[in-house]
């Protein structure tokens, strides 16, 4: 015969062991889930190249989820302008910029 003892041990034991396990898995769902959101995060990145017959300035998404952009400033500190294009020196009658969008 098993002394009461040892089976009151064994049921507060299969308790703790019970309770661990639903922190654990707790926890885990925590984790996953902060791992879902920050795996879809948009990350914007401005792409600058100058050449010597080439300007470009580009936004990028390289992250995984949407990004939306719902407004754009080009500003200097002290002025603030709705686009790029708008701070260039203005070209001679026969040249133009090509492939701008605004």
């Amino acid at each position: 015969m098993i002394p009461d003892q040892i089976i009151a041990l064994s049921a507060v034991s299969a308790v703790a062991i019970a309770l661990a396990s639903l922190y654990v898995a707790w926890r885990t769902v925590n984790l996953q889930h902060k791992h879902n959101v920050l795996s879809v995060r948009p990350i914007p990145h401005v792409d600058v190249a100058d050449y010597e017959d080439c300007l470009r300035v580009k936004l990028v998404n390289i992250g995984h989820g949407p990004l939306f952009i719902r407004k754009v400033e080009v500003s200097d500190d002290t002025t603030s302008k709705p686009a790029i294009i708008d701070w260039m020196p203005e070209l001679p009658e026969h040249l133009a910029w090509s492939n701008f969008a605004g």
